[in-house]
């Protein structure tokens, strides 16, 4: 054969990318069946493989699809000719991967398909979830073969705190904290470490001017009052 073993990579990695993105726009069209961790770990996957496929070609100075067409014309039999790729394609395929990155970042972040219990309570908890973390979480998940994260229904989360009250759900300072920082966006109370469990109380910071303040908790999800 005469097609580098570069050439060989940079196909393989081609054709890997090429069912990745038939995967991904299959989540597309049909997010009411998958979560938003799932498409992380497919969006993820596909905009890996794409980058090393473009940084390949690059070092091969070749393009993408030029790489192609010798390994194609190898296997059958026409001796390649490889060409040194033009700056033109150079550009194009940084492009072409800086239009699939934003476009699949944006839609990341304006998802809405399937919700899980776990992105659930990063929403109501106000918790970052960047693509990046959700596509490793999801890919260590499936290393591991443990259960996809349930779905999340309204219905039933709300016939259960009818029925349980909110403690069966998530401690009841952590609705405290919630019930005080909906209201007040300038309030930053760090879930670990902001909690004081001998004063039953809230400590944290007004990000606008900068003071201490702090959140008395009890079981009416109760009493503000700012510290000195």
């Amino acid at each position: 054969m005469h097609v580098s073993r570069l050439g060989i990579l940079i196909t393989v990695l081609a054709l890997v990318v090429n069912a990745l993105l038939v995967w991904l726009i299959k989540i597309i069209f049909q997010r009411e069946q998958y979560t938003r961790e799932r498409f992380a770990f497919v969006a993820l996957t596909s905009l890996t493989g794409l980058g090393a496929s473009v940084l390949a070609a690059l070092a091969h100075n070749e393009s993408v699809w030029g790489v192609l067409a010798n390994v194609i014309g190898d296997w059958r039999g026409v001796h390649p000719s490889p060409e040194p790729a033009h700056f033109s394609d150079h550009v194009l395929m940084v492009v072409v991967f800086g239009f699939l990155l934003y476009s699949v970042s944006r839609f990341y972040e304006k998802w809405d398909g399937a919700v899980s219990e776990r992105q659930y309570e990063k929403q109501r908890l106000r918790e970052p979830a960047p693509l990046v973390k959700e596509g490793l979480h999801e890919a260590k998940r499936i290393i591991k073969r443990e259960a996809s994260p349930p779905l999340h229904s309204p219905m039933q989360r709300s016939f259960q705190s009818a029925l349980a009250g909110p403690q069966d759900t998530l401690a009841w300072h952590i609705h405290a904290r919630d019930r005080g920082c909906l209201p007040s966006p300038r309030l930053q109370l760090d879930r670990d470490r902001g909690w004081h469990h001998e004063a039953r109380c809230w400590i944290g910071i007004n990000k606008r001017s900068l003071d201490v303040v702090a959140i008395r908790c009890e079981l009416s999800f109760g009493e503000r009052a700012p510290a000195t």
